[in-house]
C-alpha cells in the first residue's frame, strides 16, 4: 500500500513502524465486527491504544496526509491526531471532509482537528450549503455541535444550521438524523426556546427518526447538568 504515496525516507520509516505497531495491537474479533464501517483495512484497535501509539510520533503534515489517504481505520484516526494544528486550514478541512464516510471517523475528525478552529462553523455551513452527501451533512451537524462547545458559533451560522436541520431531520438515514439530534442538544444550551419550538413542530409521521430525536433531545434537556 505504501507505493501510492510520495514521501521521504523518514515518513516511509514512520509508516512502517505504525503498521508494525498496529499489527501487534490487532484485535481480530473487533476488526471483524467493524467491517460495516467501510474501511479497506481495520485492525480493531481501541481508540485509547490508537492515541497512545500516535503519541510516539512527532506531528507532521506529510505523515498525516499519508495516513489520511490510507483508507485504514487506525491510520486515518491517527492522522487527525498527528496533523499540526497550525497548518490545518479551512481549505484542507473541507477537502478532508469528503473522506469521513462513517460516524466514528467524522467524530474523531471533528473533535481532534476542526472543532477548536475559528473557521469550524464556516466549514459546517459550507458543507450544508454545497453537499447533498448524507455523511458530509451528518459531519456538518457533528462539527457544529462540537464547535459550539469549544467556541460559540455566531448567530448567522447558528440560524443557518438550524434551518438546514429543519429539513434534514426528516431524512431516513439514521446517521443524519442522529447528528441533527447532537446539534439540537447543544443548540438547547444556546437557545432553549428555539429548540423546544423545533421539537414541538416535528411531524413524527413524516420522518422515521423524528419521534426518537424528540425524545432524545427532550431527555437531554431535562437531565443534562447545567452548562
Amino acid at each position: 500500500m505504501w507505493n501510492i504515496f510520495k514521501f521521504n525516507q523518514e515518513t516511509s520509516n514512520e509508516l512502517a513502524n505504525i503498521k508494525k505497531y498496529l499489527i501487534a495491537s490487532m484485535n481480530g474479533v473487533v476488526s471483524e465486527n467493524m467491517k460495516h464501517l467501510g474501511y479497506k483495512l481495520n485492525y480493531g484497535v481501541s481508540l485509547l491504544r490508537i492515541k497512545e501509539l500516535a503519541s510516539r510520533f512527532k506531528p507532521s503534515d506529510n505523515l498525516a496526509d499519508c495516513l489520511w489517504k490510507s483508507d485504514c481505520r487506525e491510520m486515518m484516526i491517527m492522522a487527525t491526531l498527528l496533523h499540526p494544528e497550525e497548518t490545518f486550514d479551512e481549505k484542507k478541512a473541507l477537502k478532508w471532509s469528503s473522506y469521513c464516510t462513517n460516524m466514528e471517523l467524522a467524530e474523531q475528525f471533528s473533535r481532534n482537528l476542526v472543532a477548536k478552529k475559528a473557521y469550524a462553523s464556516s466549514v459546517a455551513c459550507k458543507l450544508l450549503n454545497s453537499s447533498h452527501e448524507t455523511m458530509e451533512r451528518a459531519l456538518a451537524y457533528l462539527l457544529a455541535a462540537t464547535a459550539d462547545k469549544e467556541n460559540a458559533i455566531n448567530k448567522d451560522d447558528f440560524d443557518f444550521i438550524f434551518q438546514q436541520a429543519e429539513k434534514d431531520i426528516y431524512s431516513p438515514n439514521a446517521n443524519l438524523y442522529a447528528s441533527v439530534a447532537r446539534f439540537l442538544k447543544q443548540a438547547s444550551t444556546k437557545d432553549l426556546a428555539k429548540t423546544n419550538q423545533f421539537l414541538e413542530n416535528l411531524d413524527t409521521e413524516k420522518g422515521p427518526g423524528c419521534a426518537w430525536v424528540r425524545e432524545e433531545v427532550r431527555t437531554y434537556i431535562e437531565y443534562a447538568p447545567t452548562k
